[in-house]
């Protein structure tokens, strides 16, 4: 569910700008910079960065989200991951068995 949700936001993030670049808008260079330290407007990735938690981006609404630019960002992800999908995949195969 959360990769079809950050695709769905990449998609119309993408559309967004074109229309906007269709009508003459286009981004400051500071805009630009800080957009490309978000992956799919969800993940900050920034490896410059020594926080794992930072704040949302503006206008995404409140509270955190994860630096996967640094090592222990990534594995925080992944340790998410493997707690939140893997350990209910595998009790159920388990059980099916």
């Amino acid at each position: 569910m959360l990769v079809a949700l950050m695709a769905s936001y990449a998609y119309e993030t993408r559309n967004a700008r074109r229309s906007a670049a269709a009508r003459g808008i286009h981004p400051t260079a500071e805009e630009a910079a800080e957009d490309g330290l978000w992956f799919a407007g969800v993940l900050y990735n920034d490896s410059t960065d020594p926080r794992i938690l930072v704040s949302k981006r503006r206008g995404s609404g409140m509270g955190i989200t994860v630096n996967v630019g640094n090592r222990a960002g990534r594995a925080a992800v992944v340790l998410f991951l493997l707690l939140f999908a893997g350990v209910p995949l595998v009790a159920g195969l388990a059980a099916a068995l």
